[in-house]
């Protein structure tokens, strides 16, 4: 993308977001989303598009497959006015964000706005396993959560119930099942919750 000038109406990006410069005086005035405004120096921001855009709410999601584009770019370096050429066939204010967020995802691509290249197909491939990986874990911890809460607990699940019985016995100060349904770590709170799931007969006093 060949230097260009801020001004108002540009899409910048700032921080991690987009937003739309409004005024250029000794500093740069943007808008942000939730109609905020700020000012900013100009090192703080960087040039997506020239613009002109009209309203951050223009910046609808847009939807690509980046393989493609991926397998064009392999082995050479790109602009985002030339990613966004290859996933969406034109560079405005809307396809310039979304092949951003493309790179800011860093699964295909990587680098600057003024510097993108593609990564390894190997890196690709370990990186969306450790992606699948976190989610089917996350996507336990969740069933694990809701079962708990139904009183539905699983034979697998009691292991992961020993946290809270280490709290109930005063072995340890922490809890994270305690903590992700926001009760208030204490023995007490331990207690009633193993009662409660049938990890101990209602009546079980340890103490």
């Amino acid at each position: 993308m060949p230097d260009r000038p801020v001004s108002p109406g540009s899409l910048v990006l700032y921080k991690i977001r987009p937003a739309r410069v409004t005024a250029i005086s000794d500093k740069i005035e943007i808008d942000l989303d939730a109609g905020r405004s700020k000012r900013v120096r100009p090192k703080d921001v960087t040039l997506l598009h020239p613009g002109p855009l009209h309203r951050l709410t223009d910046l609808q999601p847009l939807h690509a497959d980046p393989e493609e584009a991926w397998e064009l770019l392999d082995g050479e370096v790109a602009d985002l006015e030339e990613l966004a050429g290859l996933l969406f066939g034109e560079f405005t204010p809307q396809t310039a964000w979304a092949a951003w967020q493309q790179v800011a995802e860093g699964l295909y691509f990587e680098g600057t706005p003024g510097r993108i290249l593609a990564r390894p197909r190997e890196s690709i491939e370990a990186e969306r396993a450790e992606r699948e990986a976190k989610a089917a874990e996350e996507a336990a911890w969740q069933g694990f959560l809701q079962r708990l809460q139904r009183g539905e607990l699983q034979e697998a699940d009691r292991q992961r119930l020993q946290e809270v019985e280490q709290l109930a016995l005063g072995r340890s100060g922490h809890s994270r099942i305690l903590q992700a349904l926001g009760r208030q770590e204490t023995p007490a709170n331990a207690h009633r919750m193993l009662v409660a799931a049938g990890y101990w007969p209602r009546h079980h006093n340890p103490y």
